[in-house]
């Protein structure tokens, strides 16, 4: 199964972030070794290239945007398996820009599958955390805009989505981090999920005009993690999943759900570009560096009066955990003050929360049913299934059938946690603007192959370019261009990025990497690598590649087995010189060949009488004979070029005599 995380379990080093001093004696590791020209990125000041619209254009947020300086796994399975451009948790850093980022590759998987090559992984987990928000901070974003940037970003990213080719097979998930670590005005237990893909059901007797179909099964997380597992046919990983059931309610409609268009509504009114004008004594000490870490209590009690005003707050059923409230009768209609809220169980301050819509009120951004579900109108999702889900969050799931691709969109997601440390490790560093556009190129250039686009290669490559390939060609423009050809029949391939590294110097840059081919060729497959190293030069046009060489990436081939007998007929002392003498000896797996004050090297067969030194795909030992099949020499052979080895012992077999 091929996967991708943005956003989720790696951890981001902020420009702005103040040096630690220590290392963590548990959970993730400390980004080091980084170094920023600038730390923060004020109103009007060029945002990241890869983000804006367009991309690179002044920021329009009053708040300074941190500027991501690094990101590595938190985990050592996702090494090379997520996007050193999206951050980690971070409320002043817009979802807004998440979406632009996760949107650049997506269009990369989109352009690839109209190329004949399926690029998106099975999985992505895909995380936008704003909706946390940053209460009442000064200089920070205003509640009503985290959330109204949470909701445009997840309606961009399913607007793509469903006007793209995957919306025929690619199922959606949505989970968010347990409604701000407490219940709705109905139970502490449930928060709701919404479904969503091609194949969801129609809520009503007009496809068009039809609300969203509401599944009131029970389901819990367990439920959703049994359907990805059934999605994407992949084994239970306990006990717990293996008997969950699987949510298939919400996926058997007539694959004629409509597509998503994003409402734009509360980008275009500004809401997004609202900060707190007010200081906020109360919770200026609290922590928004990570999820959760502030206190719920305090930032839930501003949450409400910040939409509220004077209004009571709504107060969850407590189930008897507090003295003096009774299950049966429900919670007393006064909030308790928070002094008292603390001489109660702690787990009652853990269920007493809010969400955005209670029974008391309604948001002026939101309209809620009568059950009090947030009904998004930030982005119109038409006829969107929604299911009520236990203990963790508001999640949107699209399911297809079973060979989809999945993408998880886990908005505030909490329903994966490790608190397991993880070593410190070489990841790339995040790439600045110069090497984004480079790596987009060369991806675009490989990408072009084979179909066989000449207009891409045309467009990036300068007039007076020149190419070397593997095989020591040179080509012009003209000769490369006129020599890009589609795959033929019954071929299919693509190359991927596996290693990729930039130095520039003024409007010059040199680009090496490492790319892996795959290639169909009539049902059997062959893999190669390849190192090419390119020079770019930035014109008025952009990048344009000036020059490129291609070299083979050399791989041992695999080893034969040949019978001891057949090996020991290797041995003996060969001279290439008369004070170069080497001495072959066999062992179970190889030879072994010696020669005096030099370290012993083994050599595996890749053939009968040819031999290779694994670590040394360019050179070869071949075994010579006679006529009559008697071993007389070997060439040491590096390409084309031998050097040759005399055998001093005779090659005739021993004869034993009493």
């Amino acid at each position: 199964m091929t996967y991708r995380h943005y956003g989720e379990y790696i951890v981001s080093r902020w420009c702005n972030a103040k040096p630690t001093g220590t290392a963590p004696s548990s959970g993730p590791p400390v980004v080091e070794g980084v170094s920023c020209p600038r730390t923060v990125i004020k109103q009007g000041g060029a945002l990241a290239s890869n983000v804006g619209d367009p991309h690179g254009s002044p920021s329009p947020y009053p708040w300074p945007i941190p500027i991501l300086a690094k990101n590595i796994a938190a985990e050592v399975e996702l090494r090379g398996h997520f996007d050193p451009l999206y951050p980690d948790f971070q409320v002043d850093y817009p979802d807004q820009l998440r979406a632009d980022e996760f949107l650049n590759e997506f269009d990369g998987f989109v352009s690839a599958r109209k190329g004949g090559k399926d690029a998106m992984p099975q999985f992505i987990l895909l995380r936008l955390p704003n909706d946390h928000t940053a209460g009442g901070a000064k200089g920070h974003p205003r509640p009503a805009a985290s959330v109204a940037d949470n909701d445009l970003a997840v309606g961009r990213v399913v607007d793509s989505l469903s006007h793209s080719p995957y919306w025929d097979d690619t199922a959606v998930l949505i989970l968010e981090d347990d409604a701000q670590n407490g219940p709705d005005h109905v139970d502490s237990h449930r928060s709701i999920a919404l479904v969503i893909s091609k194949y969801s059901p129609i809520g009503g007797t007009q496809p068009q005009s039809a609300g969203p179909l509401v599944d009131h099964t029970f389901y819990t997380t367990v439920n959703m993690v049994r359907t990805i597992e059934a999605l994407l046919g992949v084994p239970p990983m306990n006990a717990n999943d293996a008997r969950a059931a699987v949510m298939t309610r919400l996926f058997d409609g007539p694959g004629s759900q409509p597509v998503f268009d994003a409402d734009y509504r509360n980008r275009d009114n500004r809401l997004l570009y609202e900060a707190n004008a007010k200081e906020w004594n109360v919770g200026k000490n609290l922590d928004f560096s990570r999820a959760d870490a502030a206190d719920a209590a305090v930032l839930n009690r501003f949450l409400w009066e910040d939409r509220m005003g004077d209004r009571p707050i709504a107060r969850a059923a407590l189930h008897g955990l507090c003295a003096g409230v009774d299950e049966e009768s429900g919670p007393p209609r006064d909030r308790p003050r928070l002094k008292d809220m603390r001489e109660c169980a702690p787990i009652a301050r853990i269920i007493e929360r809010l969400v955005i819509c209670g029974a008391e009120g309604r948001y002026p951004e939101y309209r809620c049913d009568d059950k009090g579900a947030a009904a998004l109108k930030h982005a119109v999702w038409r006829a969107s299934p929604t299911a009520t889900m236990g203990r963790r969050g508001v999640a949107w799931a699209a399911f297809g059938l079973a060979a989809f691709s999945l993408l998880t969109v886990c908005v505030q997601l909490a329903v994966l946690s490790s608190a397991r440390a993880a070593p410190e490790h070489l990841d790339p560093p995040i790439e600045d603007s110069t090497e984004r556009e480079l790596r987009q190129n060369t991806k675009a250039l490989l990408d072009a192959i084979a179909p066989g686009d000449v207009g891409v290669w045309n467009r990036l490559l300068e007039d007076d370019a020149l190419q070397v390939d593997e095989n020591d060609v040179v080509r012009n423009k003209s000769q490369v261009l006129a020599d890009l050809k589609p795959l033929g029949p019954g071929l299919r391939g693509h190359l991927d990025i596996d290693d990729f590294r930039v130095t520039r110097r003024g409007e010059v840059a040199v680009v090496t990497h490492e790319d892996d081919e795959y290639l169909d060729y009539h049902g059997q497959i062959i893999r190669s690598r390849f190192r090419m190293t390119d020079t770019w030069i930035h014109t008025s046009k952009g990048w344009r590649e000036l020059g490129s060489q291609v070299l083979a990436v050399l791989q041992d081939p695999p080893a034969q087995a040949l019978d001891t007998a057949v090996l020991c007929g290797y041995a003996g002392q060969y001279k290439m010189a008369n004070e170069i003498i080497a001495s072959v000896r066999c062992e179970r797996d190889g030879l072994v060949v010696e020669r005096e004050g030099r370290p012993a090297r083994r050599f595996k067969a890749e053939l009968a009488d040819v031999f290779f030194e694994p670590g040394e795909p360019r050179t070869r030992r071949i075994f010579l004979r006679d006529r009559l099949g008697r071993i007389t020499g070997f060439v040491d052979r590096r390409e084309a070029r031998d050097i040759h080895w005399t055998k001093m012992t005779p090659a005739s077999p021993q004869v034993l005599r009493r």
